[in-house]
């Protein structure tokens, strides 16, 4: 049987704001997760069709939530990985966060990250979906 792992969210936020109001909006982020009871375990680097931006791994049952958070940020989606490690981006255009399954979320090389469109980097690690 496999290991089941809690569900959690992948939410990343621009950076091309001047320093003072990433730290702002971080402030937002975390009072607003903690209305979810969401705690960000990891902060990192997300890559989006060539864009950098922060990412946060976000441990929370509560997926509206983070979409409502996200559409706060005016983020286009969210990637929300399942306890069996499955993987759906849930768009943020939409009530219902209309969703596209992207495949499984587990760890790879550098290179091979890199050599796609999109993949996560946390703690040096490398993270991608398919």
């Amino acid at each position: 049987m496999k290991d089941l792992y809690p569900p959690f969210a992948v939410l990343a936020l621009n950076t091309d704001l001047p320093p003072s109001e990433e730290y702002t909006r971080m402030l937002s982020l975390v009072t607003n997760l903690a209305d979810l009871g969401g705690v960000i375990v990891k902060q990192g680097i997300g890559s989006y069709n060539g864009i950098q931006e922060m990412s946060y791994i976000i441990v929370t049952n509560d997926r509206d939530g983070i979409l409502d958070i996200a559409r706060t940020f005016n983020q286009e989606s969210i990637l929300w990985v399942y306890p069996d490690r499955s993987a759906d981006l849930f768009f943020t255009d939409t009530k219902d966060g209309q969703r596209q399954s992207v495949g499984i979320w587990h760890e790879t090389h550098k290179a091979y990250a890199e050599s796609l469109p999109c993949y996560s980097k946390f703690d040096g690690r490398y993270f991608v979906c398919e």
